[in-house]
């Protein structure tokens, strides 16, 4: 069972360690220079590796045990002589800063925060599945015709959507954020072009859709200006 507050250090020096304790105060810090093997079997949130005092069968070890793990921080301080650093960028964290462990630091920070975000999300999934449920439901009072009418038209334009989205894990892993970014554009230009989102949101650099604001306002004014025509209504 992971440990949510330990952090394994392996070869690092006394001030080192004494960095970490003062900066992780709700964290536990264990020095495994003597059992190594705690590394590979006993979860935690953070291994932090001291690279020049480790051996290439342990660095392998740690390779097979962490390629997997998103969850548990791997940070190697200093440089090996006996693998080259990019063999295992995949799986850690460079210390930089050696002498003050900053980029450690904040990312064990930003992976003590991973719990409550969870929660959150999870939150966030049921206020979704809430609005899902209302939008399928209908008026009970409603003629039959209506109601299964409103419930297959419903139903029917989530059900598209769960197509797109499963699609999506179906794709190749280098496939998946480019689908995804053309799916959300999509959707947002939808938005925009019924007034669900302002069209100032585009211009969010951190979202993932903002290369895109061009042909996303494009195509909004396109889904506007059909829809418009098609129920012979303006604007105005």
């Amino acid at each position: 069972m992971l440990m949510n507050n330990l952090i394994m250090t392996y070869g690092l020096s006394a001030d080192q360690n004494s960095i970490l304790e003062d900066a992780l105060t709700e964290c536990v810090i264990s020095n495994v220079d003597d059992a190594f093997t705690d590394i590979l079997a006993v979860p935690a949130v953070a291994v932090i590796i001291n690279m020049e005092k480790i051996s290439l069968r342990d660095i392998r070890s740690i390779e097979a045990v962490f390629r997997h793990d998103f969850d548990t921080v791997v940070s190697c301080v200093g440089t090996s002589n006996i693998v080259f650093d990019d063999e295992l960028a995949f799986l850690h964290i460079k210390e930089d800063q050696p002498e003050r462990m900053e980029t450690t630091i904040v990312a064990i920070k930003e992976r003590m925060q991973l719990p409550d975000q969870l929660e959150a999300a999870k939150k966030r999934m049921h206020v979704v599945i809430e609005r899902i449920t209302k939008n399928i439901n209908c008026d009970p009072d409603a003629s039959l015709r209506t109601q299964i009418a409103h419930i297959d038209n419903t139903c029917a334009a989530y059900e598209r959507i769960s197509t797109i989205l499963e699609n999506k894990e179906e794709l190749k892993l280098r496939a998946r954020y480019p689908y995804r970014v053309s799916m959300d554009s999509v959707i947002f230009a939808m938005m925009i072009a019924h007034d669900l989102m302002e069209e100032s949101v585009l211009e969010d650099e951190e979202l993932p859709i903002a290369p895109e604001k061009e042909w996303i306002v494009s195509l909004a004014k396109d889904i506007r200006e059909h829809f418009y025509k098609d129920v012979k209504l303006n604007r105005g």
